[in-house]
C-alpha cells in the first residue's frame, strides 16, 4: 500500500495553533499549518478545541492521518488527509514563504 504514495510520514507531532509537525520517512520535517482551514471551514469545526486537535493519529503505514473525532455517518473518523496531500501542503509556494 505505502508503494502508492510517494511521500509517507514517519511521525508526526500535534503543535500549537492547529499545526502538525510532520516527520517524512524519507527524510526531513515540515509544519503543517491547518488554522485557516478550521478557523473557516465547516467540515473543520469539532477541530478549533486545540485538545480535539492534538487527538490526531498517523494511520495505513504512514500514509494518513486522522482524527478520531468527529465520526461520521458510517461510524469511521469524518476528517483525515492522506500523506501525499500533506506533503504538497507543506510544501506549497504559500507554506515556504510562511515558515520564512
Amino acid at each position: 500500500m505505502t508503494d502508492a504514495f510517494l511521500h509517507p510520514i514517519d511521525r508526526i507531532e500535534p503543535l500549537s495553533g492547529h499545526r502538525i509537525l510532520v516527520h517524512w520517512r524519507e527524510g526531513g520535517q515540515s509544519v503543517a499549518d491547518f488554522s485557516d482551514d478550521i478557523a473557516h471551514g465547516p467540515v473543520w469545526e469539532p477541530l478549533r478545541n486545540e485538545t480535539q486537535f492534538a487527538r490526531v493519529r498517523l494511520i495505513n503505514s504512514g500514509t494518513l492521518i486522522e482524527w478520531p473525532e468527529p465520526v461520521g455517518r458510517n461510524g469511521e473518523p469524518a476528517i483525515d488527509v492522506d500523506a501525499d496531500g500533506l506533503w504538497f501542503m507543506t510544501h506549497s509556494e504559500k507554506a515556504a514563504l510562511a515558515a520564512e
